[in-house]
């Protein structure tokens, strides 16, 4: 793939259909989306621009199964990319109460969540249906920008969330996400994972 920038991040959809790129470009930050065919290879045609941002785009990742695009970005700034609307694609940014960069992101396969990673530390975890943030914890040591291994991983059937980091491997259930008592601006507990 050529493009007229920096590459930063790229994720190819489950079905192989879409090509989802972040770069850097002489006007700024931003991610396009290109068809692929049957073979893997590019569609004629300009990408279309799914979004612009300040700084640079950090992850990619597409739903296993729905037409979202997650993009994480280093001003903090976390947005889905739905390409299923019926007056076409569109995108939603998702407010954190935090300002960090957003290191990693991961989407639950039942379709529910979209787990983030953030260099403060924190796991924001966000309802897709309404954009909200369900879950808030500190979980990972504040982590210099370059120098961060952010990482998080669902179980395939969505009931743990996997969160590496340091020497010890922590899980979250999913019933903990969805409980009550988990919040901060509708969500998590602030505790931190066991």
């Amino acid at each position: 793939v050529s493009q007229s920038g920096v590459l930063t991040a790229a994720a190819v959809s489950a079905d192989r259909t879409w090509l989802a790129t972040g770069q850097e470009t002489e006007s700024g930050f931003g991610v396009w989306v290109n068809s692929l065919d049957a073979s893997g290879r590019l569609v004629q045609g300009p990408p279309k621009l799914a979004a612009r941002f300040t700084l640079h785009v950090r992850e990619l990742v597409w739903h296993p199964t729905l037409p979202y695009l997650g993009i994480a970005v280093d001003d903090g700034k976390l947005s889905v990319w739905d390409r299923s609307t019926e007056s076409g694609p569109r995108r939603r940014d998702l407010l954190s109460g935090s300002s960090a960069a957003v290191r990693c992101l991961a989407f639950d396969p039942v379709g529910e969540f979209l787990a983030a990673a953030l260099t403060s530390g924190a796991l924001a975890v966000f309802g897709l249906k309404d954009g909200s943030e369900r879950y808030s914890a500190m979980v990972w040591p504040k982590v210099v920008i370059g120098k961060e291994r952010l990482s998080l991983a669902w179980h395939p059937d969505g009931s743990l969330l996997a969160l590496p980091g340091g020497p010890a491997l922590r899980l979250v259930a999913r019933a903990d996400l969805l409980a009550p008592s988990a919040g901060a601006a509708g969500g998590g507990s602030g505790k931190t994972p066991s």
